[in-house]
């Protein structure tokens, strides 16, 4: 006859064994490395609508400057509350807390620096090369490097 284990009445298992906790954390190691690729994309893009949104409020700022003055500012600072071009009536662009942060970077109305998502300054020219009669702001993106217009750059024209 056969002898088979059997639990007293009332009582089941009260552990996992190590190959279904293994298990497990197989499938949650898996899990995790599909996922954290996806994450890191939703970031960086995050990052990069963050940057067109600025870009944005600069251009913006940029032409009531021009509406008020009758030229693009030599540079981005100008925007803030130290203007000194005839028909100036500014600010265009509010600094918090004062106009400068510690860094040296003008800082934006919610207390961030005048810097892109990536902690870059932007780059200006009211020059343009890209847009007619207008300026060009552009960021170097994730990269931070001047690479002439490479996919992850991020430009206003």
């Amino acid at each position: 006859m056969k002898k088979t284990m059997s639990f007293p009445k009332g009582k089941g298992r009260s552990a996992f064994t190590i190959i279904e906790l293994m298990t497990v954390i197989a499938i949650i190691a898996v899990l995790i490395g599909l996922l954290a690729p996806a994450l890191n994309k939703a970031r960086t893009e995050a990052k990069k609508q963050k940057t067109r949104a600025q870009i944005a409020s600069l251009e913006i700022a940029c032409s009531m400057f021009h509406t008020d003055v009758g030229s693009y500012p030599s540079t981005l600072f100008e925007l803030g509350p130290t203007g000194t071009a005839a028909g100036w009536q500014g600010p265009y662009l509010e600094p918090k807390g004062g106009e400068f942060n510690d860094d040296g970077d003008m800082v934006w109305e919610t207390g961030e620096a005048l810097v892109d998502a990536w902690g870059s300054t932007f780059s200006y020219t009211n020059a343009p090369t890209y847009k007619t009669q207008f300026v060009d702001i552009y960021s170097y993106g994730p990269d931070k490097t001047n690479d002439s217009g490479t996919d992850d750059d991020i430009v206003n024209w």
